[in-house]
Formats: C-alpha cells, sequence, structure tokens
C-alpha cells in the first residue's frame, strides 16, 4: 500500500488513524492466519496482548513478522498482507518522528510568542518613556561589554608596548648618566694633571723672557673634547711667537666653554625628559586603576539592574495569567522585597557621574509603583499597620 506525504498535519493524522484500523485488521487476519497455520513453535502468548495495540513500537511487530516469515508462510495471501503491513508500520514510526520534531518547533515557536507578548506588557506598562530607558540601558550594557574586552586587549598591549619603552629609555639614560660619571672622573685627573704640568712649566719659563702663557683651567671644560689637552706641550709657542700663541690658547678656551655648555644643556634636557616620562607613567598607572575600579563599579551595577529586570518580569508574568498559587520553586525565585531592594541597591552604588536627576526620578518612580502592587510583601505589611493602628485607636476612644 502506497501512502502520498500529507500536507498538513490534519491530512497526516487522518492517514496516521486509517493506518491503525488497518493494522488492527491485518492483526485479526494474521491471527486468524496463525490459528490456521499452527505453528509448533509459535505461542498464542506471544502473538497475544501488545500486538493489538496499533501504537506499539514496531521492534516487537517486525520480530513477529520476521517469525512468521521465517515459518514458511511465504507466496501466499498471508505474506502480501504482512509485507504490506511491515511496510506501514516503518512509514508509521517516521512519521511519529516527524510529529516529534514538529512538536518540538512547535514549542519554541510558542515560547517566542510568549517573550513577545512579556515584552510588550512591560512596553504597556512602563510607558514611552520607560521604554527609551530600557532601551537605552540595553545599548549601555551592550557597550560596557565591548567597551571591556576592548580595554582588556588594549591594556594587555599597551602594558607591554609601555614596559619595553620605558626599559629601553631607562637604559639609554642608565648609560647616559654612566658615561657623564666617568668623564667628569677623567676631567677632575686631567685637570690635576694639568695642573702640575703648568707648575713645572713656570719653574721652566721663570728664568726666560717674555713668559709662557698658562692653559687655564676651568670647572665648565668639556669632557668631550679633553683629549685635545694631551696634545696642548706640542702647540706651545715659542718664545718669539707668544702673541699667536695667546691667540690659539684663548680660541680653544672658548670652544672648551661652548662644547661645555651644550652637553649641560643636553644632559638637563635628557633629566627633564625622564623626569616628565616618570610621571606620566605614574599619572597613567593611577588613571587606569581609577577608570578600571569605576568599570567595575559601572558593571555591578548594571548586574544589579538586570537581576531586578528579571525579576520584575517574573512577577509581571504571575500577575498577568492570574496565578496565586504557584509553586514553592517559582517562589523561592521572587521576593518583590528582594527585587525593591537590588533596584535601591543598584540605584545607589552607580557612580554620581553616570548619574542624572531624571534617572534618579524615573528610578524612585519604579520603585514606588512596585511597593503599590497589591500582593507584594511591602502592600502586606503597610495594611497590617493600618489594622494595628485602628485596632489602637478604637480600643482607645472605648
Amino acid at each position: 500500500m502506497i501512502v502520498n506525504a500529507p500536507k498538513s498535519k490534519k491530512e497526516t493524522l487522518g492517514v496516521f488513524s486509517d493506518l491503525r484500523e488497518q493494522n488492527e485488521e491485518m492483526q485479526t487476519q494474521l491471527q486468524k492466519s496463525i490459528d490456521e497455520i499452527r505453528l509448533p513453535n509459535f505461542h498464542d502468548d506471544d502473538i497475544l496482548g501488545d500486538e493489538a495495540d496499533a501504537s506499539h513500537s514496531s521492534e516487537c511487530s517486525n520480530g513477529y513478522l520476521a517469525t512468521i516469515q521465517e515459518s514458511n508462510v511465504n507466496g501466499g495471501p498471508v505474506s502480501a498482507q504482512l509485507r504490506s503491513l511491515q511496510d506501514e508500520i516503518v512509514n508509521l514510526t517516521n512519521k511519529l518522528k516527524e510529529y516529534e520534531n514538529n512538536d518540538q518547533a512547535a514549542e519554541i515557536l510558542t515560547l517566542q510568542d510568549e517573550v513577545t507578548c512579556l515584552n510588550k506588557e512591560i512596553v504597556d506598562l512602563r510607558g514611552a518613556s520607560n521604554v527609551e530607558e530600557v532601551l537605552t540601558l540595553q545599548d549601555e550594557i551592550q557597550r560596557l561589554n565591548k567597551e571591556l574586552a576592548t580595554t582588556k586587549v588594549s591594556n594587555g598591549e599597551n602594558d607591554r608596548y609601555n614596559a619595553i619603552n620605558t626599559s629601553k629609555q631607562f637604559d639609554q639614560m642608565g648609560r647616559l648618566i654612566d658615561a657623564v660619571m666617568e668623564k667628569d672622573i677623567e676631567i677632575r685627573d686631567l685637570k690635576i694633571e694639568i695642573k702640575a704640568m703648568n707648575e713645572k712649566k713656570l719653574e721652566i719659563v721663570t728664568h726666560s723672557s717674555p713668559p709662557m702663557p698658562i692653559l687655564p683651567l676651568d670647572d665648565d671644560d668639556d669632557r668631550s673634547v679633553v683629549t685635545r689637552l694631551f696634545g696642548w706641550q706640542n702647540k706651545l709657542p715659542q718664545p718669539q711667537s707668544s702673541g699667536s700663541d695667546d691667540m690659539d690658547y684663548k680660541i680653544m678656551y672658548e670652544q672648551l666653554i661652548i662644547v661645555n655648555e651644550s652637553m649641560r644643556t643636553n644632559l638637563e634636557n635628557h633629566k627633564k625628559e625622564s623626569n616628565l616620562l616618570k610621571f606620566k607613567l605614574k599619572e597613567e598607572k593611577e588613571r587606569s586603576a581609577k577608570d578600571l575600579e569605576a568599570f567595575a563599579e559601572s558593571l555591578h551595577g548594571v548586574d544589579e539592574l538586570r537581576t531586578a529586570a528579571e525579576s520584575m518580569s517574573r512577577e509581571l508574568k504571575q500577575r498577568d495569567a492570574g496565578v496565586k498559587n504557584y509553586s514553592s520553586g517559582a517562589q523561592a525565585s521572587f521576593n518583590a522585597s528582594e527585587v525593591l531592594d537590588k533596584l535601591e541597591y543598584a540605584n545607589n552604588d552607580m557612580p554620581l557621574s553616570r548619574r542624572n536627576h531624571a534617572e534618579t526620578d524615573t528610578w524612585t518612580g519604579i520603585i514606588q509603583t512596585m511597593r503599590s502592587i497589591p500582593g507584594s510583601q511591602d502592600n502586606k505589611k503597610a495594611k497590617k499597620t493600618r489594622e494595628r493602628r485602628k485596632k489602637r485607636r478604637g480600643s482607645g476612644n472605648g
């Protein structure tokens, strides 16, 4: 028997019922055939029972069919009916699997429709202004998550890059300072040597006329050109040409002063740059620490707001459904007081720089609205307090 594929669920159910009826008829004919054949190894208890139900598993039916086929019941009308029945059972099993998949898809669509309806109800309850706030809050959560991920990646790369550059600069400054110290030591040694040589020169030229000029010493002599001092004996003037030698020494002295001042200026600039880099690095670390701390507080407040929004959503769903005595698990998962406390805590925990008066007034209105919801714990407490006050007033008047 060939069954056309149904196009809708109703048609499939109709085909399913027809197949069930045919299956029952086949089972009846099968039972009659078995009674007529009377196979020696085939008992009635194995055939009767669950075989009468059309919804029994295909494995049991296929097993009985295989047993009958092995019992040499081939070539007759019973064998053809058995093969047809087996094909129908296989098709029926496939249809059942398709129905299971369709039922799962239908459940998913039903849940999506419920979520959409719940969002619409929340929008209607809060109003147009609160809708903008909810959307703004969702956008802010997404932006903060992206900013957090970007900050983590950029901070890791910048820290490594800054550490490498800072270490290189510190190494360069250290080498420069070491070179300056070495040059200072060399300059002091050379000054001592020049002073001794000048004293000897004075003793030699004491009796000569005119006296030979002495190389002047200055604390500002530059260390980069001190090597020129080793060759000053070769350039000593002869007694006959003292005027030209005086000019040469004067020019050398002026050049030494200029070079010394230039190197001193460079050293001071490098020191200032090093101090500035250290100060900027310190400020950057402090600013990064403060930003991370403020960002962590903001995320904490956002998490609290999200938790409170989920609790409010559950309460609205329960209230609109008209369910008063719901399960203990639902009661444990929601408490109006906890929602209000979380809202107040999240509102107070947000940094002042990220809030304004409009947002504060909005959250205050939401909290007051939640406290006035019938059936909430805070509303019950308020009623009990009013009843106690009435009783006290009545007893006092009596």
